[in-house]
């Protein structure tokens, strides 16, 4: 982490400075979207739909197609199936298609899980609150 060594305690900020401090550790977070189109490379997309060019297909630069599950690794893995699915945890159907995760995939079901979790943080609804006054009672 290229840490300067002088300490065994370093705080930690969710933003990133522009210059760089090593008596501490800067974390830049993704956003919603950031994750989801992360994850979304985990999804096995039929061969049909690459045909019809209807999935953005990354490449290297020799111009072979990237490897994202070295990105991803096994964090989530989306399937696809012409007929519906029978051991699934979560399933939806789209373009004559059925996605779905495996019910034995526990580590997509807990991404998955997680994934939802940081959606409702982020859906509620934010009240407002006015000013408190505080008046003097005899």
């Amino acid at each position: 982490m290229n840490l300067d060594g002088k300490s065994n305690i370093y705080p930690i900020y969710a933003e990133l400075e522009t210059e760089e401090d090593r008596s501490e550790i800067q974390i830049d977070f993704r956003s919603l979207a950031g994750i989801q189109f992360f994850l979304s490379h985990g999804i096995n997309v039929p061969q049909e739909h690459l045909e019809e060019g209807l999935v953005q297909i990354t490449k290297n630069p020799d111009g072979t197609e990237f490897n994202w599950s070295e990105i991803t690794g096994e964090l989530i893995t989306i399937y696809s199936s012409k007929n519906e699915p029978k051991q699934d945890s979560a399933k939806v159907f789209y373009r004559d298609y059925w996605f779905y995760i495996k019910d034995s995939d526990i580590t997509s079901k807990y991404t998955f899980m997680l994934l939802n979790q940081i959606e409702s943080l982020q859906s509620g609804e934010i009240k407002e609150s006015g000013p408190t006054l505080t008046l003097p009672v005899n």
